[in-house]
């Protein structure tokens, strides 16, 4: 069996077809008009959230030749607790939806949904340095000897896979927008929530205009 792909049991029921939760949503996202929201870019993302090329964007790792990973799958900071007292990680909560992702899956989902556009633009690859950094620092401390080759990993790769990784996260964002935004008594105001920027700046970065 290849690597990373081990079946997780019951957990398995869970990745079903997302493709029609994911057209709904992209189908509540066009009634707020949003003027960088074009009819080339809906397509685009329409087309991107059908079942085959959405999975080969989970498993964007591939493209890079490292190796598929277990993934949270819905990682944002709702589902991390700190310590009150100092700071540290007491826990992360919500395995429903694990699964084998690329390496870049959930750290493309943490900085597309909780980072203003701008700001996750300038520092991503920072971030992406650091997890990199850590990730090989963790598998010298564990002792993991069959790594799949992410020990050889460079930040280069881990970007290229990380690119198609945030053609994943940005549904994420979207379907946060339109339905946990629910409180947002209309159109007008749901144009002001924090995450239409961050929705603007991943359509500029993975759909140019001029593309």
């Amino acid at each position: 069996m290849p690597y990373g792909k081990e079946k997780l049991g019951k957990l398995d029921i869970v990745q079903k077809d997302l493709t029609s939760v994911h057209e709904e949503t992209l189908r509540e996202f066009a009634k707020l008009k949003l003027p960088f929201a074009t009819e080339n870019r809906m397509k685009e993302l329409k087309e991107q959230c059908q079942r085959s090329v959405f999975e080969k964007n989970c498993q964007s790792n591939e493209k890079v030749n490292l190796p598929s990973v277990l993934c949270h799958n819905d990682f944002w900071t709702k589902n991390v607790i700190y310590s009150p007292s100092n700071g540290s990680l007491l826990s992360i909560i919500d395995w429903q939806t694990v699964r084998y992702a690329s390496p870049t899956h959930d750290i493309a989902a943490l900085l597309a949904l909780e980072l203003e556009g701008e700001k996750r633009r300038e520092y991503q690859k920072l971030y992406l340095e650091f997890y990199l950094h850590q990730l090989k620092e963790s598998l010298d401390h564990y002792g993991v000897k069959d790594d799949g080759g992410l020990r050889d990993a460079n930040i280069d790769d881990l970007m290229i896979a990380y690119k198609d990784s945030l053609k994943v996260a940005i549904y994420g964002v979207i379907f946060t927008l339109v339905n946990f935004d629910k409180q947002l008594e209309g159109h007008a105001e749901a144009r002001e929530s924090p995450l239409v920027d961050r929705v603007h700046y991943l359509l500029d970065d993975l759909y140019p205009i001029d593309q």
